[in-house]
């Protein structure tokens, strides 16, 4: 019976060849050394992941793409660190290796805080992929890189220190130490620690790995090298003799597919939700799960229960949704439709890193083989953060990675036919289902324009109505929330709808700021389709603050609110915070705060930095509307708190859905120091004790508590 290589049981038989030393061989003790040291450098490897993307993520928008741009820079440095490992082992002795190996991690010290300074905030509008690829290549790019290589390098050398040991099982170590790392960062170091706290414990941490790190690899310097050997680890049926070129080109395929799965799962569930880090880290453990089970051990990887699950996760909402039928509890819901996605992530990803485990080849050929697992991992990055949005204008790389997990999992069955003309049969179905799956999975409705960027996907629709042609419509639709309506009927084309009618929050402060004998000064914070326009009158200013400009673009061509304003209109592109940090103050009577209505909610306009500055261009009487209209999170009680931080009163407008009168529901919350205000305008009043919301600040704040009480 042939020994399995990925058990730790299995130590095959080291045969030395005539005429040379023995190796040194490790006591069998410092073993764990090197186990520490995989263990503490995955860990961190994945805790800075989260962390560092959570402090750029207000300086460039708060969108989904943050974090999937940043994904791309880590799965890249990846692929450097394990090409460092891969090539410093093929050229370099042991003994150079450990020297230059000591080196990088004492220059990687010298780097040091970690988190970036101000000094990298964007100063002008525009697509910031490869500034966020800069900065963090100048910030955690060398402690990446070295963390990165720790893996596959220690490996290399514990296969040195014990000779007839597989280095294998940690491969899943590491990836269990990744794992843990990503599962507590939500749970315990993001609602508990500062990022400024977290960033100080990192550095700690990376201390403690220099040091576990560094004992390998000054045993490595110190010990003489392995005499050559003949690996039996070869001998094991399916790895004999050197890996061809199509076994060798699997290593980089299954990893490049289960990335895109990864990452196309992430951005489908960010931008339905928030881009926030348990939607982050939860798609990434569990992908990283599927690594830990395939490599733990052969037997954990069933290929034809695990392709048939497969299946029937790919097929079956798309069956059900071609005879307009609904799964119980799963696309009836947030939840369920968040557990859908996720369930099919993992079983794309167990699949085709459990193929991958069976074409994993000996030790000798270790290094290369987790060099093509990295440079998979990278192109899949590379795929949807930098290929996707240029040729696509939807997320289209969704039901790709679907279509693609599902030939694969029909190539696991149909491959173990014994007849030809059966396997032909099931490609013809394997090629028709993936065909129904991308159908299936891309939207139906077709709008009039459409556009991708950074941002997200930005679209309009035309509504006619010939029965009744005054109720006939535009609309702007962005990642999927509806950011403005307007009639096309030119005598009803000022009427403000959705979520701006005069019986809203903002509609009943301008009503209120009418009474005030001179022009306004307003100020607007998310322009949409620049519905808020209708309420200014001559005399007044209207500045707009637009991050999009797919959103300029379709307000200016589609739409008409801009065009008809009768006050002065500025338009400031660029992130609004940014761009209010740098101007003087404005002097507004009014700052309506309109950026969390989407998906992606940008949490740095709700901190009380953000206040702070939205206050220095506040007039003492002036309002601040913030606009908390969300279908997924409870905003209210954040807003409270941060009013009472500074001393203000808050009030609550609500107002109910009536698609008759084109008028969606809507809740604002009005901050002001005005008594008068609240005695004119109807509200409900508010407190931040009764809310019990914590203060949320540029280094804190938690998206998954109102998150939870959004849902219920």
């Amino acid at each position: 019976m042939t020994k399995n290589p990925g058990d730790q049981h299995a130590f095959s038989k080291t045969k030395t060849v005539p005429g040379e030393a023995m190796p040194a061989v490790a006591p069998s003790g410092f073993g764990w050394i090197f186990a520490l040291a995989i263990l503490t450098g995955a860990f961190l490897l994945f805790q800075v992941q989260p962390l560092i993307c959570k402090f750029i993520l207000p300086w460039f928008g708060g969108g989904p793409a943050v974090w999937t741009t940043c994904m791309l820079f880590f799965q890249t440095f990846l692929f450097a660190g394990y090409a460092y490992a891969h090539f410093t082992a093929r050229v370099l002795n042991p003994r150079m290796q450990g020297i230059l190996h000591i080196a990088l991690i004492a220059a990687a010290i010298l780097c040091l805080p970690i988190l970036p300074s101000a000094a990298w905030r964007p100063t002008a509008a525009g697509d910031p992929v490869w500034r966020i690829l800069i900065l963090l290549c100048s910030c955690v790019g060398l402690p990446y890189l070295v963390l990165a290589s720790t893996g596959p390098l220690v490996q290399s050398w514990y296969a040195q220190a014990f000779p007839g040991r597989s280095p294998y099982r940690l491969y899943a170590l590491s990836n269990l130490g990744s794992l843990v790392a990503l599962v507590s960062y939500p749970f315990i170091f993001e609602p508990n620690w500062t990022l400024k706290t977290q960033s100080t414990a990192w550095s700690l941490v990376f201390g403690v790995y220099a040091t576990f790190c560094g004992a390998c690899a000054v045993w490595v310097i110190t010990h003489r090298p392995p005499a050559r050997t003949v690996d039996t680890l070869e001998s094991n049926g399916f790895n004999e003799g050197t890996p061809s070129w199509l076994r060798r080109l699997s290593w980089v395929a299954l990893p490049a597919v289960a990335s895109l799965m990864l990452l196309a799962a992430t951005n489908h569930v960010c931008s339905d939700v928030a881009p926030m880090p348990f939607l982050w880290v939860v798609p990434l453990a569990l992908y990283l799960l599927t690594f830990v089970i395939a490599f733990d051990h052969e037997r954990w990887y069933l290929p034809k229960l695990f392709a048939i699950l497969t299946l029937i996760t790919i097929l079956g909402p798309s069956l059900f949704s071609s005879f307009s039928l609904e799964i119980p509890g799963l696309e009836s819901s947030l939840a369920g439709e968040i557990v859908l996605i996720f369930t099919t992530l993992f079983l794309v990803a167990m699949v085709c890193h459990g193929e991958l485990v069976l074409r994993r080849p000996g030790s000798k050929h270790l290094t290369e083989f987790y060099l093509s697992i990295s440079a998979g991992g990278a192109l899949g990055g590379v795929f949807v953060s930098l290929v996707a949005p240029h040729i696509f204008t939807s997320y289209f790389e969704w039901p790709i990675a679907l279509a693609v997990g599902l030939i694969i999992a029909s190539w696991i069955l149909i491959r173990r036919l014994n007849s030809k003309k059966l396997r032909l049969i099931g490609a013809g179905l394997a090629v028709v289902c993936s065909a129904l799956v991308v159908s299936m999975n891309t939207e139906q409705d077709r709008p009039i324009a459409r556009a991708r960027n950074f941002y997200g996907v930005t679209e309009v629709f035309e509504n006619r109505n010939p029965s009744e042609p005054e109720h006939s419509n535009t609309s702007l639709v962005v990642e999927g929330v509806n950011h403005g309506r307007q009639l096309l009927d030119p005598a009803k084309r000022q009427l403000p709808l959705a979520y701006y009618g005069p019986e809203t929050g903002v509609g009943r402060a301008f009503a209120y700021l009418s009474k005030r004998d001179q022009p306004l000064r307003i100020g607007v914070v998310g322009m949409g389709i620049g519905t808020l326009a209708t309420y200014a009158k001559p005399g007044d200013l209207l500045k707009f603050y637009e991050i999009n400009p797919d959103v300029l673009r379709f307000a200016e061509k589609n739409f008409t609110y801009l065009k008809d304003c009768k006050g002065q209109l500025e338009i400031v592109m660029g992130d609004a915070r940014l761009s209010l940090e740098r101007e003087d103050s404005n002097q507004f009577d009014i700052l309506v705060l309109d950026a969390f209505s989407g998906h992606s909610v940008p949490t740095h306009l709700l901190t009380r930095e953000s206040v702070e500055i939205y206050l220095r261009h506040l007039k003492p009487d002036g309002i601040l509307a913030f606009h908390v209209t969300n279908t997924f999170l409870e905003l209210t009680p954040i807003v409270v708190r941060l009013a009472d931080e500074f001393g203000l009163r808050a009030g609550m407008v609500e107002t109910k859905l009536d698609r008759a009168q084109f008028k969606w529901r809507t809740v604002y919350v009005l901050v002001s120091r005005e008594a008068s205000l609240y005695q004119s305008v109807e509200t409900d009043p508010l407190k931040s004790a009764e809310s019990r919301a914590p203060l949320w600040t540029d280094g804190f704040n938690d998206l998954f508590s109102v998150l939870a009480q959004g849902r219920d």
